[in-house]
């Protein structure tokens, strides 16, 4: 992939995503989404399984599935066409955007390859002082912002 193609692809998922970050999703409810829906909706879990052409262990089973994180995302999805909704699933950043995501990575692999030349330098008598190290380590930011080289998740 050309380097303008996966910066702009970095913009448009980070745009999706800011998109339902901002949504300010809730957290997952401690009996889980499906037990806690089907109750809201005043189902039980016999009526879920006909649905689903299911018994209701298997239901209780998804249930216990999902508040132990093991439930697939098919059964997920399987589940919420038979309550008539449908399943969201994304992957956002903890914190921020993809971007600085990506720039973290390049200030902390920018620091590493600055610090190691320095430290060769230093060596040799050669020692660069701070501004000059500073400068070298944004400039190297800069350039792996820009180029996004695979090295950056090493």
């Amino acid at each position: 992939m050309s380097k303008r193609k996966q910066r702009l692809m970095l913009q448009q998922v980070s745009q999706q995503l800011a998109g339902i970050d901002q949504a300010g999703l809730p957290p997952v409810p401690p009996e889980g989404w499906i037990r806690t829906i089907r109750k809201a909706i005043g189902m039980n879990l016999g009526q879920l399984a006909r649905r689903m052409h299911k018994k209701p262990p298997s239901i209780s089973d998804f249930e216990k599935r999902e508040q132990e994180g093991t439930i697939t995302l098919k059964s997920l999805q399987e589940i919420a066409e038979a309550l008539d909704m449908k399943l969201v699933y994304a992957i956002i950043p903890k914190e921020g955007n993809l971007e600085g995501i990506v720039r973290k990575a390049a200030h902390a692999k920018a620091a590493e390859i600055i610090n190691r030349t320095s430290t060769t330098m230093g060596l040799e008598d050669q020692q660069n002082n701070e501004g000059r190290l500073i400068n070298a380590r944004n400039e190297k930011i800069s350039e792996f912002m820009n180029e996004m080289p695979k090295f950056l998740w090493d």
